[in-house]
């Protein structure tokens, strides 16, 4: 009997080992491992772009080296796609180390439900599959075949930077908020350069499955502070008639939900502090700071109005400020929803407290 519960043990151990790729029915050399996914929609096909780390023999025999192939598919559905994708190589095709998925523009622009759903349902898969948009098309993004190998670095499960060096990404799953609605959310846009990926200085705002506004400077960065994917507003750019340039860390979102005449209501608190503002390439200290921070606070303020206008007034909650309002009053929240009346202008109220820098 014991020894019976021992082989018992052991072939369970050798199954689980097989069904986690730990043990390999085909070799190393035999497997094409697939590192990145391109998908994108156009003239009624799905086209995938798979990135695979083909293993070569190095002039070392006992050593190998990946590099970088590229292969393209087209097909009705995204299985389609992705199969005549694999076809274009004779090896068997692994996803077990593929961690990014890009998406062209024009997937953005017709329904990215169908892919990410497929994507979600697919046991070979990764769950932390990060997603990124992209603006190059299939035959562009082929050309990069010698920078994938950055790309796949640069990336990865840590996400990509910002201009402030923080890094962010976004996962398959946040675009999935209720059961049986189309993929909502945000994701980062990234560009291509010499040495790979540049910092994410955009984001394409996802709603009913399509891409529905492209946020740039300060609002790329309210957004990551409000989605809890960042501590720091970096910005640099012409207010006016000035070049105005800030850096605040620290950043932090306090929430209060309440009640108006039987309304739901939220407003947003930016506190944190300013370290570093300066005018047309002068750092400012002193009280010319304190007023620069001031009239930062009030730009910021109507940034994030008009941020909240291309989300949140849409019917996009992906800051999820009716989740934050419900924890008042859920019923009343409901009962909004269900009027038409929770997605108004004024449901939201921001206000900025960023100190200015210390002497």
């Amino acid at each position: 009997m014991k020894a019976a519960s021992v082989f018992k043990s052991c072939v369970g151990g050798l199954l689980s080992l097989a069904l986690c790729g730990c043990v390999q029915s085909t070799g190393l050399g035999e497997r094409a491992i697939v590192k990145s996914i391109y998908m994108d929609f156009r003239a009624g096909s799905y086209e995938a772009v798979l990135t695979v780390m083909d293993w070569k023999p190095s002039a070392d025999a006992g050593s190998a080296e990946n590099q970088p192939q590229v292969y393209l598919g087209r097909g009705k559905t995204v299985g389609q796609a992705l199969q005549k994708a694999e076809d274009q190589q004779s090896k068997k095709p692994f996803y077990g180390q593929n961690d990014l998925l890009f998406l062209g523009q024009g997937i953005l622009q017709t329904d990215i439900t169908p892919c990410l759903s497929y994507f979600a349902q697919e046991n070979a898969v990764r769950p932390n599959l990060m997603v990124l948009a992209v603006r190059q098309n299939a035959a562009q993004w082929m050309e990069q075949k010698e920078q994938m190998g950055k790309i796949v670095e640069q990336s990865g499960l840590m996400g990509v930077k910002t201009q402030g060096g923080q890094e962010i990404s976004t996962s398959l799953y946040e675009f999935f908020r209720h059961e049986g609605e189309k993929a909502s959310g945000w994701m980062p846009i990234a560009a291509l350069h010499d040495n790979g990926l540049e910092t994410v200085t955009s984001l394409a705002v996802i709603g009913q499955g399509k891409q529905t506004a492209v946020l740039q400077d300060e609002q790329t960065a309210l957004a990551l502070c409000l989605a809890g994917k960042s501590t720091e507003l970096t910005y640099n750019s012409a207010v006016g008639d000035n070049i105005l340039s800030f850096i605040a860390r620290g950043v932090r979102v306090v929430r209060q939900a309440q009640m108006e005449n039987g309304t739901p209501k939220l407003c947003v608190l930016v506190e944190g502090e300013f370290q570093e503002i300066s005018m047309d390439g002068k750092t400012l200290y002193g009280d010319k700071a304190k007023q620069a921070a001031a009239q930062i606070n009030r730009f910021l303020e109507e940034s994030a109005k008009k941020l909240s206008q291309k989300t949140f007034e849409q019917g996009n909650d992906v800051f999820a400020f009716s989740w934050w309002m419900a924890q008042e009053d859920a019923a009343a929240v409901l009962r909004a929803k269900e009027e038409a009346e929770l997605y108004r202008a004024d449901a939201v109220n921001y206000q900025f407290l960023l100190s200015a820098p210390k002497a």
